[in-house]
């Protein structure tokens, strides 16, 4: 901001008459405010003039790349990714899968075992499967950016342990989204209950 500022002053002293001083790129500056993190190391480009602006912002921080594409979905690979995005049922390498349906009001996502039928007690079959939903749960919030009132319904678990382990996946998980969330114990019926912020309207 300093450095902006700063540009903005130098361009005052200089200028004679009515001159446009500062242009405010809306998307580049989004971008950057709202999807950049720590852990950021690298932009994809398709656009000449938003790698230009983008360049003038975070330059010497992050590595931008422009790529001479009309798809730049499909050039990195994403189109699969964001058909999956769109769907209802997703499937767990595991065999099992979630199924997330929204209303009004919230958003249930129920967790099946599907294929897997495991080899141990039901608990531990029930464990790795939650497990996994746990893991995808979180993921998919993010890229479908849920919010509001989320319950999970996961198949049930007698042994708290295995319960809390569940917890604790997702609390881990929902540290590496941006987004405000609160995650509450398993309820009396087995269910957990959780809020999201949305991101993005």
């Amino acid at each position: 901001l300093l450095k902006k500022w700063q540009v903005i002053v130098d361009k005052y002293k200089k200028s004679i008459g009515i001159e446009l001083l500062f242009d405010d790129h809306e998307l580049c500056n989004e971008i950057v405010r709202d999807l950049l993190t720590s852990k950021t190391t690298k932009i994809f480009c398709n656009s000449e003039s938003i790698y230009t602006e983008l360049k003038k912002i975070v330059d010497n921080i992050i590595e931008i790349e422009y790529i001479r594409t009309t798809d730049i979905f499909e050039k990195m690979g994403l189109v699969t990714e964001m058909k999956d995005a769109e769907k209802r049922k997703i499937w767990l390498k595991c065999g099992g899968y979630i199924a997330i349906d929204k209303t009004e009001a919230l958003t249930a996502i129920d967790v099946n075992s599907g294929k897997y039928t495991g080899e141990s007690g039901l608990d531990e079959t029930a464990l790795r499967v939650n497990e996994e939903a746990a893991v995808e749960i979180m993921k998919q919030l993010k890229l479908k950016d849920i919010g509001g009132i989320i319950i999970v319904d996961y198949i049930d678990m007698v042994s708290e342990e295995y319960q809390n382990k569940v917890l604790e996946i997702m609390k881990r998980e929902a540290k590496k989204d941006r987004s405000k969330i609160d995650i509450k114990d398993f309820t009396k019926l087995k269910l957990v209950e959780m809020t999201r912020k949305k991101m993005y309207i």
